[in-house]
């Protein structure tokens, strides 16, 4: 970005950070999404298995989205700081 515009060309979109968040986001989206969708139509302790799981997931995705954040405040990007800075409303 340059004064708050985007400057990368057709595929700067193909970055390797992006690339990885979409491979953290497939790790973890399509296991829950089918632990889930187990765990809605099954009975007795294969539900009881896939709600653990979906929990478990849950967990470490979140614990990965506060890394990001994290991470994104102590490398002062310029994004992070206007969401920082936006009213809530």
């Amino acid at each position: 970005m340059e004064d708050g515009h985007y400057i990368g060309g057709m595929l700067g979109w193909f970055s390797p950070s992006l690339r990885f968040v979409d491979w953290a986001c497939a790790r973890n989206l399509q296991p829950s999404f089918g632990a889930s969708w187990l765990a809605r139509k099954c009975e007795s302790s294969i539900r009881e298995r896939r709600i653990s799981l979906v929990t478990r997931i849950d967990r470490r995705r979140a614990a990965f989205l506060a890394c990001a954040f994290v991470a994104a405040v102590m490398m002062h990007l310029d994004l992070m700081n206007r969401w920082l800075r936006a009213p809530i409303c």
